[in-house]
This record gives structure tokens, C-alpha cells and sequence, in this order.
């Protein structure tokens, strides 16, 4: 996917630390986060919760996730991009800066 993401013209980061998120999979721009979830991470339900307070953080931080399955990767690659592509449409990327927001949350940590 990353790959399909250059290839248009997308600068996804990957593994990029956050602080009370961790490493995210794909930050593009200032704040949005990419997370693509395999079954074997997120077969319990502690798994799941973990994951929706990550996003939690995320907005607090000023950022904003989209989240997809290994499965729709996999076998709707065309419909997450362009999920992807709308969201950069809608400046879901730019400003309101995660970048920004993690500096504050340091200070402030």
C-alpha cells in the first residue's frame, strides 16, 4: 500500500512514535494516522480496546486515524486508497498539526 501511495504522489511515514500511542503504521502529512490491523493483533478484545484508546490519543493529540483490516488491503486495495486520497481531499492531512500537538503533550508530559 505504501507503495501505490508514493507511486500518487503520498509521503506516508511509517513507524512513527507518538507519545501515549506508540508507533503508528503510516502518518501522511501533519496528522493522519493510517493503521492497518492483522487479525493475529486483534483477536482479543483487550487488543481492540487498546487500539480504540491509541485513536483516543490520536485526537487529543490533534491527529485524526483511519483504520483498515489486513483483509481490505489485501482484497480492496483501490477502495482503501481512495478512502485514503478523500480523507487528504478534506485536509484530514494538513494542519491542526499532530506534529505540533505531540511537542505540546512533551512539554506538558
Amino acid at each position: 500500500m505504501r507503495r501505490r501511495l508514493r507511486r500518487l504522489g503520498v509521503d506516508a511515514q511509517t513507524q512513527v512514535e507518538l507519545p501515549g500511542v506508540g508507533a503508528v503504521d503510516l502518518l501522511i502529512g501533519d496528522r493522519l494516522v493510517v493503521e492497518l490491523d492483522g487479525r493475529e493483533h486483534h483477536r482479543r478484545e483487550a487488543d481492540f480496546h487498546r487500539d480504540r484508546e491509541r485513536d483516543a490519543q490520536t485526537v487529543r493529540l490533534g491527529g485524526a486515524t483511519l483504520r483498515f483490516s489486513s483483509a481490505q488491503v489485501l482484497h480492496d486495495l483501490d477502495g482503501v486508497v481512495e478512502t485514503i486520497l478523500a480523507a487528504m481531499a478534506h485536509g484530514e492531512h494538513l494542519s491542526r498539526s499532530l506534529v505540533r500537538g505531540v511537542e505540546t503533550a512533551r512539554r506538558l508530559g
